[in-house]
């Protein structure tokens, strides 16, 4: 299988039942989170495979002792051979919580470009300002000689 390149992405459905059941019931979860770790990091070829929130969560649902029985992931590769793990399909909560991070960083970026602008305006000011001709303390006295 052929590496995936910088920003490229593949879905995975990778079975846990049958490597969990050889666990103490309650270790299977933990089992199922090292099994896919391992299974990604020998299908992608990377050492560093970053399992999302969502993933960890979809493991875990039922609890320590009961996994799923299979799981598909969409990884993609970032920067530096990092593998990045997501659920191939999000839930609806995790849907609604994308919307609102987007909500987020969109009202963030609004927010910061007014900020810019008043900054210049004061930075202008105190431009003119320096620009202008400061009167010294010995020309005070002078000026004050002549009246």
């Amino acid at each position: 299988m052929a590496r995936l390149k910088e920003g490229e992405s593949r879905v995975y459905t990778v079975t846990l039942k049958q490597n969990t059941l050889t666990a103490p019931k309650w270790r299977r979860t933990k089992k199922a989170v090292t099994i896919l770790r391992e299974y990604l990091e020998k299908h992608t070829k990377s050492d560093d495979v970053r399992i999302s929130r969502w993933v960890n969560e979809r493991l875990w649902s039922k609890g320590g002792k009961n996994p799923p029985s299979k799981i598909s992931v969409k990884v993609t590769k970032k920067k530096d051979n990092i593998m990045d793990v997501e659920l191939a399909e999000l839930s609806e909560r995790a849907k609604r919580e994308a919307k609102k991070l987007e909500a987020m960083k969109a009202a963030a970026k609004e927010s910061e470009k007014p900020k810019e602008e008043e900054e210049e305006k004061p930075k202008e000011e105190e431009e003119e300002k320096k620009k202008q001709a400061k009167v010294t303390k010995q020309q005070e006295k002078d000026i004050a000689k002549k009246r």
